[in-house]
Protein backbone atom coordinates (compact mmCIF):
# COMPACT_ATOMS: atom_id res chain seq x y z
CA UNK A 1 0.00 0.00 0.00
CA UNK A 2 1.13 3.61 -0.51
CA UNK A 3 2.54 5.64 2.36
CA UNK A 4 1.58 9.22 3.25
CA UNK A 5 3.94 11.56 5.07
CA UNK A 6 2.57 14.98 6.07
CA UNK A 7 4.71 17.89 7.27
CA UNK A 8 2.22 20.28 8.83
CA UNK A 9 4.56 23.29 9.10
CA UNK A 10 7.01 22.57 6.31
CA UNK A 11 8.96 25.84 6.20
CA UNK A 12 11.35 26.85 3.41
CA UNK A 13 13.32 23.60 3.28
CA UNK A 14 16.52 25.29 4.47
CA UNK A 15 17.66 27.81 7.07
CA UNK A 16 20.74 29.95 7.64
CA UNK A 17 21.92 27.56 10.37
CA UNK A 18 20.51 24.37 8.83
CA UNK A 19 20.93 23.48 5.15
CA UNK A 20 18.14 20.89 5.15
CA UNK A 21 14.76 21.41 6.81
CA UNK A 22 12.35 18.64 7.75
CA UNK A 23 10.83 18.15 4.24
CA UNK A 24 14.28 17.55 2.75
CA UNK A 25 15.20 15.22 5.61
CA UNK A 26 12.01 13.24 4.97
CA UNK A 27 12.70 12.95 1.24
CA UNK A 28 16.27 11.84 1.95
CA UNK A 29 14.94 9.21 4.37
CA UNK A 30 12.52 7.96 1.71
CA UNK A 31 15.33 7.74 -0.83
CA UNK A 32 17.53 5.74 1.57
CA UNK A 33 14.69 3.39 2.53
CA UNK A 34 13.83 2.63 -1.09
CA UNK A 35 17.50 2.20 -2.01
CA UNK A 36 18.34 -0.05 0.95
CA UNK A 37 15.35 -2.35 0.47
CA UNK A 38 15.64 -2.45 -3.35
CA UNK A 39 13.56 -5.35 -4.67
CA UNK A 40 12.15 -6.02 -1.19
CA UNK A 41 10.32 -2.66 -1.12
CA UNK A 42 6.65 -3.52 -0.57
CA UNK A 43 4.96 -0.27 0.37
CA UNK A 44 4.22 1.05 -3.11
CA UNK A 45 4.29 4.77 -3.77
CA UNK A 46 5.24 7.39 -1.19
CA UNK A 47 3.12 10.54 -0.99
CA UNK A 48 4.66 13.56 0.75
CA UNK A 49 2.31 16.43 1.59
CA UNK A 50 3.97 19.70 2.61
CA UNK A 51 1.78 22.33 4.27
CA UNK A 52 3.17 25.86 4.61
CA UNK A 53 1.26 29.07 5.17
CA UNK A 54 3.93 31.54 4.01
CA UNK A 55 4.08 31.88 0.20
CA UNK A 56 7.78 32.80 0.07
CA UNK A 57 8.75 29.85 2.24
CA UNK A 58 6.65 27.57 0.06
CA UNK A 59 8.26 28.90 -3.13
CA UNK A 60 11.73 28.34 -1.68
CA UNK A 61 10.79 24.81 -0.60
CA UNK A 62 9.52 24.00 -4.10
CA UNK A 63 12.72 25.30 -5.70
CA UNK A 64 14.87 23.27 -3.34
CA UNK A 65 12.91 20.08 -3.95
CA UNK A 66 12.92 20.62 -7.72
CA UNK A 67 16.73 20.83 -7.62
CA UNK A 68 16.97 17.52 -5.76
CA UNK A 69 16.82 14.03 -7.22
CA UNK A 70 13.59 12.24 -6.33
CA UNK A 71 13.08 8.50 -6.53
CA UNK A 72 10.50 7.14 -8.90
CA UNK A 73 7.36 6.49 -6.89
CA UNK A 74 7.75 9.56 -4.65
CA UNK A 75 4.88 12.00 -5.17
CA UNK A 76 4.97 15.57 -3.83
CA UNK A 77 1.87 17.56 -2.86
CA UNK A 78 2.14 21.24 -1.89
CA UNK A 79 -0.48 23.07 0.18
CA UNK A 80 0.06 26.80 0.70
CA UNK A 81 -2.27 27.01 3.70
CA UNK A 82 -2.59 27.19 7.44
CA UNK A 83 -2.07 23.78 9.02
CA UNK A 84 -5.77 23.29 9.76
CA UNK A 85 -6.87 24.23 6.22
CA UNK A 86 -4.00 22.37 4.58
CA UNK A 87 -4.77 19.19 6.49
CA UNK A 88 -8.39 19.38 5.37
CA UNK A 89 -7.14 19.62 1.76
CA UNK A 90 -4.81 16.66 2.28
CA UNK A 91 -7.75 14.63 3.59
CA UNK A 92 -9.78 15.57 0.50
CA UNK A 93 -6.87 14.74 -1.82
CA UNK A 94 -5.79 11.42 -0.24
CA UNK A 95 -8.77 10.29 1.88
CA UNK A 96 -7.59 6.66 2.02
CA UNK A 97 -4.82 7.63 4.43
CA UNK A 98 -7.39 8.83 6.97
CA UNK A 99 -9.76 5.87 6.71
CA UNK A 100 -7.25 3.15 7.50
CA UNK A 101 -6.00 1.80 4.22
CA UNK A 102 -2.74 3.83 3.93
CA UNK A 103 -0.01 4.05 6.57
CA UNK A 104 0.10 7.70 7.68
CA UNK A 105 2.77 9.70 9.52
CA UNK A 106 2.22 13.38 10.37
CA UNK A 107 4.93 15.68 11.71
CA UNK A 108 3.38 18.67 13.52
CA UNK A 109 6.00 21.32 14.22
CA UNK A 110 4.26 24.69 14.76
CA UNK A 111 6.20 27.93 15.03
CA UNK A 112 5.32 28.48 18.68
CA UNK A 113 2.88 27.04 21.17
CA UNK A 114 -0.30 27.36 19.11
CA UNK A 115 -1.39 26.40 15.62
CA UNK A 116 -2.12 22.68 16.04
CA UNK A 117 -5.61 22.20 17.52
CA UNK A 118 -6.28 19.00 19.41
CA UNK A 119 -9.30 18.38 17.18
CA UNK A 120 -7.02 17.95 14.15
CA UNK A 121 -4.60 15.70 16.02
CA UNK A 122 -7.62 13.58 16.95
CA UNK A 123 -8.67 13.42 13.29
CA UNK A 124 -5.23 12.17 12.27
CA UNK A 125 -5.22 9.49 14.96
CA UNK A 126 -8.65 8.20 13.94
CA UNK A 127 -6.97 5.95 11.38
CA UNK A 128 -5.57 2.67 12.77
CA UNK A 129 -2.40 3.08 10.69
CA UNK A 130 -1.64 6.66 11.69
CA UNK A 131 1.17 8.07 13.79
CA UNK A 132 2.08 11.62 14.83
CA UNK A 133 5.21 13.34 16.06
CA UNK A 134 4.34 16.64 17.72
CA UNK A 135 6.63 19.50 18.67
CA UNK A 136 4.98 20.40 21.98
CA UNK A 137 6.14 23.81 23.18
CA UNK A 138 5.52 23.23 26.86
CA UNK A 139 7.46 26.36 27.86
CA UNK A 140 5.33 28.54 25.57
CA UNK A 141 2.10 26.89 26.73
CA UNK A 142 3.10 27.43 30.36
CA UNK A 143 3.64 31.14 29.69
CA UNK A 144 0.22 31.39 28.03
CA UNK A 145 -1.29 29.68 31.08
CA UNK A 146 0.51 32.06 33.43
CA UNK A 147 -1.13 34.96 31.55
CA UNK A 148 -4.48 33.24 31.00
CA UNK A 149 -6.62 36.22 31.99
CA UNK A 150 -7.40 37.21 28.40
CA UNK A 151 -10.14 35.51 26.41
CA UNK A 152 -7.70 34.90 23.54
CA UNK A 153 -5.27 33.01 25.77
CA UNK A 154 -8.09 30.88 27.16
CA UNK A 155 -9.18 30.09 23.61
CA UNK A 156 -5.61 29.10 22.69
CA UNK A 157 -5.47 26.69 25.62
CA UNK A 158 -8.92 25.26 24.83
CA UNK A 159 -7.69 24.54 21.28
CA UNK A 160 -4.45 22.95 22.46
CA UNK A 161 -6.09 20.65 25.03
CA UNK A 162 -9.37 20.06 23.20
CA UNK A 163 -11.63 21.15 26.06
CA UNK A 164 -11.89 23.70 28.88
CA UNK A 165 -11.10 21.35 31.77
CA UNK A 166 -7.38 22.15 31.60
CA UNK A 167 -7.60 25.13 33.97
CA UNK A 168 -8.79 23.23 37.03
CA UNK A 169 -6.43 20.34 36.35
CA UNK A 170 -3.37 22.56 35.97
CA UNK A 171 -4.23 24.70 38.99
CA UNK A 172 -4.54 21.61 41.20
CA UNK A 173 -1.28 20.01 40.05
CA UNK A 174 1.18 22.89 40.04
CA UNK A 175 3.10 25.18 42.34
CA UNK A 176 6.32 26.05 40.47
CA UNK A 177 7.04 26.73 36.79
CA UNK A 178 8.87 23.38 36.28
CA UNK A 179 5.90 21.59 37.88
CA UNK A 180 3.58 23.51 35.58
CA UNK A 181 5.54 22.39 32.50
CA UNK A 182 5.50 18.78 33.67
CA UNK A 183 1.76 18.92 34.40
CA UNK A 184 1.02 20.39 30.96
CA UNK A 185 2.86 17.50 29.32
CA UNK A 186 1.08 14.94 31.52
CA UNK A 187 -2.39 16.37 30.81
CA UNK A 188 -1.76 16.45 27.06
CA UNK A 189 -0.46 12.88 27.11
CA UNK A 190 -3.52 11.76 29.10
CA UNK A 191 -5.83 13.40 26.58
CA UNK A 192 -4.12 11.68 23.66
CA UNK A 193 -4.66 8.33 25.34
CA UNK A 194 -8.21 9.09 26.48
CA UNK A 195 -9.72 11.15 23.67
CA UNK A 196 -8.04 9.63 20.59
CA UNK A 197 -7.48 6.07 19.39
CA UNK A 198 -3.76 6.23 20.23
CA UNK A 199 -2.67 3.36 22.46
CA UNK A 200 0.96 4.41 22.84
CA UNK A 201 2.19 7.92 23.66
CA UNK A 202 5.83 8.71 24.34
CA UNK A 203 7.04 12.21 25.33
CA UNK A 204 10.74 12.93 24.73
CA UNK A 205 12.09 15.66 27.02
CA UNK A 206 14.18 18.16 25.02
CA UNK A 207 16.35 20.27 27.30
CA UNK A 208 18.50 23.38 26.98
CA UNK A 209 22.22 23.35 27.77
CA UNK A 210 21.41 24.29 31.38
CA UNK A 211 19.02 21.29 31.67
CA UNK A 212 15.85 23.39 31.50
CA UNK A 213 12.97 21.66 29.70
CA UNK A 214 12.43 23.64 26.51
CA UNK A 215 9.87 21.46 24.73
CA UNK A 216 8.77 17.86 24.22
CA UNK A 217 8.61 15.74 21.12
CA UNK A 218 5.48 13.66 21.61
CA UNK A 219 5.02 10.51 19.56
CA UNK A 220 1.64 8.77 19.38
CA UNK A 221 0.65 5.54 17.64
CA UNK A 222 -1.97 2.80 17.78
CA UNK A 223 0.44 -0.03 17.10
CA UNK A 224 3.10 -1.41 19.39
Amino acid sequence: EPLLYVDGFAGPGEYTNLPEGSPIAALDAAKRAMRDTADDWRAGAIHCAFIEQDSRRMENLQRKIERSELNQGVNIHYFNDLFVDGLDRVISTIPEAFTGSYPLFVFIDPFGATGAPFSHVKTILSSPKSEVLIYFDVDGIARIFSDRGTAKNREHLNNIFGDHDWEEELTVRTNSFPQLCSAIKDIYQERLLRATKAKYVFPFDMRTTDSHTDYYLIFASQHH
